[in-house]
């Protein structure tokens, strides 16, 4: 999900590191962001680090920001758009959409993350979220997602 909100000059993506003490709080928050139902918000904070938004206008990321902050999360994001910061930094592939082959999708996460297969699917649950693989060979695991029919960035 690619999610552009107001009209002012857009900021990189407004990512959630930790939900902290308050998740609740957070929850409530991150719908109000992405306009998520309940379950889907709350699967997302469970995937912490994830994006929340990719693309949001500079006011409306401080904002959100300041409030989830103000609940104890820890994020991250703000800097002006660039090519290169669109992209999940530290070398992750956000996972937009999992397609028509949700298994396969979990198959290639658990190969690249070492997850086992609970959290695997719970982070396939919970897309737009960014992967983390644990090899230093993150083309590899965007090629894998595309080519079980994931949508990738």
């Amino acid at each position: 999900m690619t999610l552009v909100l107001g009209d002012e000059p857009a900021v990189s993506s407004l990512r959630l590191e930790a939900c902290g003490p308050n998740k609740i709080q957070v929850i409530r928050v991150i719908r109000e962001i992405t306009r998520l139902g309940l379950k889907a918000a709350k699967e997302l904070a469970e995937s912490a680090p994830c994006v929340l938004a990719e693309s949001i206008d500079a006011t409306l990321a401080a904002r959100f920001r300041a409030e989830l902050e103000s609940f104890g999360a820890r994020v991250s994001g703000g800097g002006a758009v660039t090519p290169t910061h669109r992209a999940p930094p530290g070398g992750s592939v956000l996972l937009e959409d999992c397609g028509p082959n949700k298994i396969a999708v979990i198959k290639v996460i658990r190969d690249h993350t070492a997850l086992g297969l609970r959290d695997a699917k719970e982070l396939a649950d919970s897309v737009p979220c960014a992967i983390e693989p644990r090899t230093t060979r993150p083309t590899s695991l965007r090629d894998d997602l595309v080519a079980v029919g994931a949508r990738v960035r």
